[in-house]
């Protein structure tokens, strides 16, 4: 193969292979800002996304708030597992928060070595039905009328006795974290819930499952909640599953997801 070009005096020839190099290289440097700016443009506003960093080791259930940015509103109770957790010093031999195996079933992390788990379903308790919410703030308020896409993946524990057809989601202005309404569930944090509806795949306690959504901001929302809220409720079905199991906390009538990657990304402007 000839690396000259015929006819062209060898100075000219030595140019053009130059003039050609650097063009290479200008496209190659063009394609890397390119790319970088789609990365920024996509930048997940979730911190701690995986659950990854924490400010203390898990070490019984009810410990969320141990996930670095993570909480619950109102003093439920989700639960933060991690590869790593240390055991309880009550009536255990092993850890009962850790990854994969734990107190609800087995699981590996999808990403990294952590998740978190709540209930978002139970049976009635006298006059209200039990369910869990984990929250987070954004690294920035949403923008007005624009899309993002929220996305966080599930799967089901083994201990589970029901599994439903929707998850819940709910963008706030305020953290909400100190509300106490009825039943634990007030009207405040139910006005920006949205329902994702899901197929019969989350019966499914071999997999991570994905929960999706799109949501035009009405500007100035900066925390995110997971978890029914009652607005949800009014639309829940839910089945008995064909996995469920008794564990070391006894027959729970509930559905019990594990929760892994979560993100909110800002798609473009919907003016």
């Amino acid at each position: 193969m000839k690396n000259y070009i015929e006819g062209a005096p060898y100075g000219a020839q030595f140019k053009k292979k130059e003039d050609n190099r650097m063009i290479k290289i200008n496209f190659f440097l063009l394609s890397c800002l390119m790319l970088l700016t789609m990365i920024s443009k996509s930048q997940n506003l979730i911190p701690n996304p995986s659950f990854e960093e924490f400010y203390t080791l898990p070490s019984s259930t009810d410990e969320v708030t141990k996930c670095k940015h993570w909480y619950t509103p109102r003093g439920l109770s989700p639960d933060y597992f991690h590869s790593e957790a240390t055991t309880p010093k009550y009536n255990y031999t092993v850890p009962i928060v850790s990854v994969p195996k734990n107190i609800f079933g087995y699981q590996n992390a999808r990403t990294g070595s952590a998740y978190v788990g709540a209930t978002n379903y139970s049976t009635p308790l006298r006059i209200y039905t039990f369910r869990e919410m984990i929250a987070v703030k954004l690294t920035e308020k949403l923008k007005k009328d624009s899309i993002y896409l929220l996305s966080f993946f599930v799967s089901l524990a083994e201990s589970s006795k029901y599994y439903h057809n929707l998850f819940g989601v709910t963008f706030s202005y305020d953290s909400l974290a100190n509300v106490k309404t009825k039943n634990g569930y007030g009207k405040v944090i139910a006005k920006n819930s949205i329902t994702i509806k899901v197929g019969s795949i989350e019966n499914d306690t071999a997999d991570w499952h994905l929960v999706q959504t799109k949501y035009i901001s009405k500007g100035g929302e900066q925390y995110l909640y997971i978890g029914i809220t009652k607005k949800n409720l009014n639309l829940l079905s839910y089945w008995i599953t064909k996995f469920f199991h008794k564990t070391n906390l006894g027959e729970k009538p509930y559905a019990y997801y594990y929760i892994d990657d979560v993100s909110v990304i800002k798609l473009k402007s919907n003016k």
